[in-house]
């Protein structure tokens, strides 16, 4: 029998951590909604794409030679002791650490054994629709106290206020737990019953539910974007965004936005679709590309679609997670692939004057405060460890 699968339980290798869940971090106050467009039609933008002769290609890109590589300059972050985050059980590995808005408290996923297999609408006989059952727990950091908030999550993500978790439960139903009561409660909101429906929904912060593949409603102001299993969203820290990658033979990766408005920015950069992430200011996109000889990242803008090269590293490591500091100036990136060498998290400067080696390191997450890193390491109980570790700039 053939399943498809939604899990966001992906291994710690590489940016597929972040994609999956769209945007890893804590949503910013969202502002009045836009007016919204009725349909985004996905073969229209795609020829949008190919038809646009200014839009970044990444096949040429990665056949040229990159600037100079990368090379530690004075450090110019202070960063103190490595504290790890004890499990709540030797039992109970932790996934994707999504920080609360505040930076007071940390959501993370364990996977189950368990699984729901969904008859979506659509699937022919015999091909139900697979969903994994994650438990989700929130951490907090002032106590170091743990929360069990659900034996079944998807998708978890703060409320704006932080006060309330909000995820997916069988896979597509929103839910509510309130931090303070320690209750969660059904929202009544649904993704669509369909494979595509599922994979690309996820929560928004004010307790609504991101449903491109659905008809705009009262809830779910937004219009409706023709899209497919194999395409991936990444949604904008607020809310109002999106960046597309669309699975074509020419990899076609736009901004759309809740108005409808449409920018095509990258061309054959197939990688992004799993190598990408928004800085938590949401100004831009940053994603890897692997070139010939380095590999390099890039920031494309939201506002003008221009990509530039931020940095480049020699050797073609790979990249095992990237995040941004709050006002967007300066990257971590986790850099090397465990294999060849041990993954470093590299601090730097959004203009690439600057790069600074913290230590050993994947899967870095930035603080909305700024004031700290999370991140994992090797653990002796757990394929790895979570880690917190203070940063500040050095004046």
């Amino acid at each position: 029998m053939m399943l498809k699968t939604r899990t966001i339980i992906i291994g710690l290798t590489g940016l597929c951590v972040l994609c999956v869940i769209g945007s890893i971090w804590a949503m910013p106050r969202e502002t009045s909604a836009p007016p919204v467009a009725t349909s985004v039609s996905r073969a229209a933008l795609i020829a949008k794409g190919l038809s646009s002769i200014s839009i970044f290609d990444c096949t040429t890109a990665s056949a040229t030679t990159s600037a100079a590589v990368a090379a530690p300059s004075t450090p110019f972050f202070q960063v103190g002791e490595q504290v790890p985050i004890v499990p709540p059980s030797s039992s109970t590995p932790l996934y994707q650490g999504i920080w609360s808005p505040q930076g007071d408290a940390i959501a993370f996923t364990s996977p189950t054994s368990e699984v729901h297999f969904l008859p979506t609408e659509g699937s022919s006989p015999g091909q139900p629709y697979a969903v994994s059952q994650n438990e989700l727990w929130a951490y907090y950091l002032a106590n170091k106290t743990w929360t069990l908030v659900s034996a079944d999550a998807l998708a978890p993500r703060f409320s704006t206020s932080g006060m309330d978790l909000l995820f997916l439960t069988d896979g597509r139903h929103l839910m509510d737990f309130s931090l303070r009561s320690g209750k969660a409660t059904p929202t009544g909101e649904s993704l669509p019953n369909t494979s595509v429906g599922i994979l690309t929904g996820s929560p928004l912060a004010n307790g609504t539910l991101f449903s491109p593949t659905a008809s705009s409603t009262t809830t779910n102001v937004w219009p409706k974007i023709d899209l497919t299993s194999l395409d991936t969203v990444l949604l904008a820290p607020d809310g109002h965004s999106a960046f597309i990658s669309f699975a074509s033979p020419q990899a076609i990766s736009a901004f759309v936005a809740q108005d409808g408005n449409q920018r095509p920015v990258l061309r054959n950069c197939s990688q992004t679709a799993h190598y990408a992430a928004w800085l938590q200011n949401g100004s831009a996109i940053a994603f890897m590309l692997r070139g010939a000889q380095n590999t390099d990242i890039y920031l494309t803008s939201a506002t003008t679609g221009t990509t530039r090269r931020v940095v480049s590293f020699g050797g073609r490591p790979l990249i095992n997670g990237l995040s941004s500091s709050p006002d967007g100036q300066y990257l971590v990136i986790s850099v090397g692939d465990g294999r060849v060498a041990t993954p470093k998290l590299w601090i730097v400067s959004i203009d690439g004057s600057r790069s600074q080696v913290l230590f050993d390191g994947i899967a870095p997450r930035w603080s909305p405060t700024g004031a700290a890193l999370l991140f994992a390491g090797a653990g002796p109980a757990q394929p790895f460890q979570w880690y917190l570790a203070p940063v500040r700039p050095i004046r």
